[in-house]
């Protein structure tokens, strides 16, 4: 009959059996077939190999006949990476082409001056305008001023022999 995964909310038909020896501080891993005592339990692959015990505890795993230091897991693949599909660009598009009032603005701000932008409403926007000269006043760059006499309200007030020298060489003893 087959059993399914002991690990809550998994329902994994389970391969792997698991038990542990208290007195040696030791959590065993072995086959399915294993599974025969009333003291072991089972768990599905990806919970046996995820298996974590306590500090000071060992984990014998006894699932290959003749133990590794390093394990391969061949049962992770790696996801090939998706590319986009490149969009090829369109060499045939065209221009969007102005409505007749852009069109216009366009020829009188050019110089055109029998244009119907004469008449259009908007053809105040394009007399030049007259400005007044800026003059700007030099200014200082910026500087910070200290106040050697304030201890930001008592936050630089250092009682250790340390700080306190490390703070104008005021001295602690005061």
């Amino acid at each position: 009959m087959a059993r399914l995964c002991e690990r809550p909310g998994c329902s994994s038909l389970a391969e792997v059996a698991y038990g542990f020896d208290a007195e040696q501080l030791v959590v065993w891993l072995d086959g399915f077939h294993a599974a025969q005592g009333a003291r072991s339990g089972v768990l599905c692959r990806r919970h046996a190999d995820a298996m974590v015990v306590p500090l000071g505890w060992m984990l014998d795993d006894r699932r290959e006949p003749t133990p590794r230091l390093f394990k391969s897991r061949p049962d992770v693949v790696s996801k090939p990476k998706l590319r986009r599909a490149r969009v090829p660009r369109d060499a045939t598009g065209e221009q969007l082409r102005l409505d007749a009032t852009a069109v216009a603005l366009a020829t009188a701000a050019d110089g055109d001056t029998g244009s119907v932008a004469s008449g259009h409403p908007d053809a105040s926007l394009l007399e030049p305008l007259e400005l007044e000269p800026v003059t700007l006043e030099p200014v200082a760059p910026w500087q910070p001023q200290f106040d050697e006499t304030d201890d930001l309200h008592g936050l630089l007030n250092a009682r250790g022999r340390l700080l306190s020298r490390a703070f104008n060489g005021v001295s602690s003893t005061d």
